[in-house]
């Protein structure tokens, strides 16, 4: 086996990647192994994935946190009506809620409408309903239906 140099190695790499070098699931040997001056490679690789996963992780926390944040924010604010971030916003609790059972099904979690409401709304929404919820004002209506028929 001989030891190639980087270029040799980034040469290859489109056909490892693209699956010409492929069989089976694994990857045959490539006609290359690292020399020397490329064994930085592997902790390089190694180093720069960490990083990756790092800044990955670390959004996800920041998205986690602006989500709670929001969640706080409207639970502070029962006034706000779901009609009225309708007609503003195009979304409401309801539509989050449904957006966290869609999230939670695309990582294999079972999380029904209901469970995902009680989520959003911080108690079943039906409590939710009869403490908060006021009725929809014909005004409200009308811009509802003009939106979003």
């Amino acid at each position: 086996m001989h030891y190639y140099d980087t270029g040799t190695l980034v040469r290859y790499l489109p056909r490892v990647l693209s699956g010409s070098m492929l069989c089976k699931g694994r990857i045959e040997s490539a006609p290359f192994k690292l020399g020397q001056k490329d064994k930085h490679l592997n902790s390089e690789m190694r180093e720069r994935d960490m990083n990756d996963n790092d800044k990955s992780h670390k959004e996800t926390k920041i998205e986690a946190a602006v989500f709670k944040r929001l969640l706080e924010h409207l639970d502070a604010h029962k006034e706000v009506q779901n009609i009225e971030l309708m007609n503003l916003a195009s979304f409401c609790r309801n539509c989050l809620a449904k957006w966290y059972v869609t999230a939670a099904q695309s990582e294999g979690m079972d999380v029904d409408y209901e469970q995902a409401r009680e989520r959003i709304y911080g108690i079943p929404y039906t409590d939710w309903k009869e403490k908060y919820q006021t009725p929809a004002t014909p005004e409200q209506m009308k811009v509802f239906k003009q939106k979003h028929s």
